[in-house]
């Protein structure tokens, strides 16, 4: 990593910290409460001792929680602004679940980010523009989902449709070779024949 480039990433990570007033583990209980973690599959050790033996929590050699994977474990209720609070955030998979209403601006403050599945869920509201500024995600999935409205601009500017199966966007190839991995899964809430319509058109500009 160059020089130039780790100042912008140790920037972004001090700029996280300064919007979050909360530890990572009064993130992580918040989230506990409002995702109904009473009732989760799996709750083993939450709300006692380190948070790195939590389930599905992992951090790395400092102790801060690099990924998070809840998925399939019976989640249900709203995202909260706390989900911006995990400034060395990795991996987040919270798909299929029973997560509802719409996905936070802060998901949009995890500088570190790489991997996102929120994919088979009932998250309503638009698409979350937030995401297009992250430069780090490699695998965003948010298919299966309620979302309304229209694509974000930003994502016509950042990616492409690519034909066959259910919508999906890549980076377009303005993008650098490292992100050329990318998928982000989507079902837009506009008619099918409308999306058809949609795809050539992107592949076209890009």
């Amino acid at each position: 990593m160059k020089f130039g480039t780790t100042l912008v990433v140790l920037g972004l990570i001090a700029t996280v910290f300064a919007q979050c007033v909360i530890t990572e583990e009064e993130a992580l209980m918040n989230m506990y409460v409002a995702l109904g973690g009473d009732s989760w599959t799996d709750n083993t050790n939450w709300n006692t001792g380190d948070v790195c033996t939590w389930y599905g929590i992992g951090c790395n050699i400092d102790g801060y929680v690099v990924s998070i994977d809840l998925s399939n474990n019976n989640l249900v209720g709203l995202l909260t602004d706390d989900i911006g609070c995990f400034p060395y955030l990795k991996s987040l998979q919270l798909n299929d679940n029973e997560i509802s209403g719409p996905v936070p601006d802060a998901i949009g403050n995890l500088p570190s980010l790489k991997y996102l599945n929120l994919d088979n869920n009932l998250l309503t509201g638009p698409l979350p523009a937030t995401l297009c500024a992250d430069e780090h995600l490699q695998y965003i999935y948010l298919g299966h989902n309620l979302f309304e409205g229209d694509i974000p601009a930003c994502y016509v500017t950042s990616f492409t449709f690519v034909k066959g199966g259910p919508p999906r966007l890549q980076p377009a190839h303005r993008r650098p070779p490292r992100l050329l991995c990318l998928r982000v899964h989507v079902r837009a809430p506009l008619p099918l024949q409308q999306l058809q319509r949609r795809v050539p058109r992107l592949d076209r500009d890009h």
